[in-house]
């Protein structure tokens, strides 16, 4: 496992440098803006001392937007191994379209390969049927002749 992240360290690092801006602005933000909405409410009934309570809400939102975000983090590095074994062991079999090309994989092969894969397919089809038809030929030739 460790191999099969480290021998993707462009990839590693931008999903590290995305996740750090991501989370800082969440913890920012989130908690910011929570506190400031407090206050205003607040103030505008005319509490006292309305600063207290904006702190206990800017304390509680940045807990629970860290709790976000260590989810997402998890998210987004469950992704990155999903996708870099994909790529890996399988070829980017279950890449989505925009995930295969992003990891360098070239679209056109891809849509050949399924054009083929699928003509397979139609062509193990309409010969399984051909055999079917041919297996209850046979069967009603041999009711008809008893």
């Amino acid at each position: 496992m460790f191999t099969l992240i480290m021998g993707n360290p462009a990839q590693l690092a931008l999903n590290t440098i995305v996740r750090l801006i991501l989370a800082l602005l969440q913890l920012i933000a989130i908690p910011a803006v929570c506190a400031w909405a407090c206050n205003v409410t607040l103030e505008g009934q005319k509490r006292p001392e309305p600063i207290y309570a904006s702190a206990v809400v800017a304390l509680m939102a940045f807990v629970i937007t860290q709790a976000f975000a260590l989810v997402m983090s998890c998210t987004l590095d469950t992704l990155f191994v999903c996708c870099v074994r994909d790529k890996k062991e399988y070829k980017g079999a279950f890449m989505s379209d925009r995930l295969y090309g992003a990891f360098g994989f070239d679209k056109s092969d891809r849509r050949a390969k399924r054009a083929e894969k699928k003509k397979a397919k139609e062509e193990a089809a309409s010969g399984a049927d051909g055999k079917d038809e041919a297996k209850s030929a046979e069967s009603d030739g041999a009711k008809g002749e008893s």
